[in-house]
């Protein structure tokens, strides 16, 4: 009965128990890439502020799964990342998992991470 076992992992996603593992099985259990994408943008768009960290975390493993994905991933990746980088600061790290070619992305993090620093100290 996969249709109950997905409405059930849905469910456990929503209501935060196990939140990543059943958003995760989820995600896994779809096997059409173009629903699996649909299903990426509609739960984003559902998923409340305190659980996007989650969402991103899940992200990562759809961005690798299918190079169809990525783009969808990615821009739902840097509107988490915007989103929490106020809060958070550490979240740019994750602009890494999303940009594996890019081989300046890891200077981008720290000559931000070191303006950040120095915004803070004056």
């Amino acid at each position: 009965m996969p249709d109950e076992a997905q409405k059930i992992l849905l469910k456990g996603w929503e209501e935060d128990r196990d939140a990543f593992n059943c958003l995760n099985n989820y995600f896994a259990n779809i096997s059409d890439v173009k629903k699996l994408d649909q299903q990426i943008r509609e739960l984003y768009g559902k998923t409340p502020s305190e659980k996007k960290i989650i969402y991103l975390e899940a992200l990562k493993h759809e961005f690798k799964k299918d190079p169809k994905l990525r783009s969808t991933t990615r821009n739902i990746a840097y509107e988490i990342i915007a989103e929490k980088v106020a809060t958070r600061s550490e979240i740019v790290n994750e602009l890494k998992h999303f940009n594996p070619e890019d081989e300046v992305i890891l200077k981008d993090i720290s000559r931000y991470k070191m303006g950040r620093n120095i915004m803070f100290r004056n």
